[in-house]
């Protein structure tokens, strides 16, 4: 049994248990939070299940099916942030990292793929790249930078920030 968010459309978004049948192939740890990616029974596509969120493991009559060939799953994760991998495409991402932050960017990479070589631009603040799919781990990690980075592009991502903040922000002017 499964406890996970629930589908958009549902009443209560807080959380659902289900009952899922998964083959199992392969344990990534990302943000202190292990996740079992595998197969869901009903589906063509790999899904990640939180370790910490499994209630329970009940093994079946069902056969193992072996993973498919060709899955590397360096391969696999090397283009986006965290677990969550989407149709979206790899895309270059520009961000504007101000002279608070870039050190420890720099020393603690947002991700595999980041420039090794930061441009300095104007005002103390420099440009780094990255190429990664926009997922949800990617703007949250973004988010956790707060002014201090500002995605240039793509604009698709930049947009998805600025109605983010803009939603932030009406917040806290009630």
């Amino acid at each position: 049994k499964h406890k996970g968010r629930k589908e958009k459309g549902e009443k209560n978004t807080h959380e659902a248990e289900a009952y899922v049948i998964v083959t199992p192939y392969h344990l990534k740890q990302y943000n202190n939070r292990w996740f079992l990616i595998g197969k869901h029974k009903d589906s063509d596509y790999l899904s990640n299940f939180a370790i910490d969120r499994i209630e329970g493991v009940k093994e079946t009559s069902k056969p193992y099916i072996i993973q498919p060939e060709g899955i590397d799953f360096k391969e696999y994760f090397s283009d986006i942030v965290g677990v969550s991998r989407s149709n979206a495409p790899v895309e270059e991402v520009i961000l504007k990292v101000s002279d608070k932050a870039i050190g420890y960017i720099v020393t603690k990479p947002l991700h595999e793929s980041q420039s090794a070589v930061t441009t300095p631009l104007e005002d103390g603040y420099w440009k780094i790249t990255l190429k990664v799919q926009n997922n949800y781990e990617l703007r949250s990690l973004l988010r956790s930078f707060g002014a201090q980075i500002e995605v240039i592009a793509p604009e698709s991502l930049r947009q998805m920030m600025k109605e983010t903040a803009e939603t932030v922000s009406q917040i806290y002017e009630k």
